[in-house]
């Protein structure tokens, strides 16, 4: 995870060294993450850390398929998110957009105040 991003991640609570919500709590950018353990009373704590989902184990195959759709979707969601914000951050600042593209007022009208629409003369 140091080396290469990761999107998502299924973790089990009880690991050697470190509890999964400790570890997920350790990482700069966690990834979209679900909780797989024998413990519900951590699942609080999973959603404390914006698990997606917390799967209670045993669990079923139509349960790790839905958990994993709610991954699909949250993916989707941040990719979504990122395109949009690419896409504002190429656009003119409204400063700029104003300065260049203002036109100029037909002739015969006059700017009044700025608290005034402009009239004709």
């Amino acid at each position: 995870m140091r080396d290469n991003k990761v999107d998502a991640l299924f973790i089990d609570i009880n690991m050697p060294d470190k509890n999964g919500i400790d570890f997920i709590r350790s990482l700069d950018e966690p990834p979209i993450v679900v909780f797989s353990t024998a413990y519900g009373n951590y699942a609080i704590d999973g959603y404390k850390v914006n698990a997606v989902d917390f799967l209670l184990k045993p669990y079923e195959e139509d349960e790790f398929l839905q958990a994993a759709l709610k991954v699909k979707r949250k993916y989707e969601l941040l990719q979504s998110e990122q395109a949009t914000k690419s896409r504002q951050a190429s656009l003119p600042s409204p400063e700029t957009e104003k300065a260049t593209f203002t036109k100029p007022l037909p002739p015969g009208f006059v700017k009044r105040g700025e608290n005034q629409k402009n009239k004709p003369l």
